[in-house]
């Protein structure tokens, strides 16, 4: 996954390895799992946004693996009964592949964790998936998540500058005034909006 420092511009976001990215051409994707492995837990919910915050998918998932997840309906607040009657994943892969593949630059907070889900949960498509997010010359993939540290440690000189931090705190870092997190469309959102920032400051450290 790539480490390429962007610059915000009126447009988009720009940089010498890629150019101009408009914002249609920008996907900020998250997920809500019943778990942290991609071999026993399911997607319960895949959200996106472009780069200038349309929604593009927001979608409950219904899990084949899970009958319950306790812990994680604490954080995120899914329920059994929500996702009842949602589709599987397998019958919205085409559609979530099509997003990633229309895409140039794809973004989200800890987008390992959500990629390695993505790929336990839709085997058929790990082969496109890998290529997309890892061997891809025009995909790129931008994670906040490893970003956000030596941007915070500007400020915040005790904190690790490789050492991440969560969601809630870049996003709080930011000011960014949204709805519940752990809903993956409002983390999408965050994200995004920590994005734009981060963008901004790591270019304004490198010059």
């Amino acid at each position: 996954m790539d480490d390429i420092i962007f610059r915000r511009a009126a447009q988009g976001v720009t940089s010498p390895q890629t150019g101009l990215i408009l914002p249609e051409e920008i996907i900020v994707f998250d997920t809500e799992t019943t778990g942290l492995s991609k071999e026993r837990d399911d997607i319960l919910q895949f959200s996106a946004i472009d780069g200038a915050g349309n929604t593009l998918m927001n979608q409950l998932i219904r899990p084949v693996r899970k009958k319950s997840w306790p812990d994680a309906e604490r954080v995120n607040q899914i329920t059994p009964q929500d996702v009842a009657d949602a589709p599987l994943l397998e019958a919205m892969a085409d559609d979530i592949l099509q997003l990633f593949r229309s895409a140039r630059l794809i973004v989200a907070y800890n987008v390992r964790f959500d990629y390695n889900m993505l790929l336990g949960n839709l085997p058929k498509q790990r082969g496109e998936l890998c290529r997309i997010f890892k061997y891809s010359n025009t995909h790129h993939v931008y994670d906040v998540m490893w970003h956000f540290p030596a941007v915070y440690h500007e400020t915040h000189l005790d904190a690790n500058p490789r050492r991440p931090q969560k969601l809630g705190k870049c996003a709080a870092y930011y000011g960014y005034q949204g709805g519940r997190l752990h809903d993956a469309l409002e983390d999408a959102k965050a994200t995004l909006h920590c994005f734009y920032h981060v963008v901004e400051d790591e270019a304004a450290q490198r010059f």
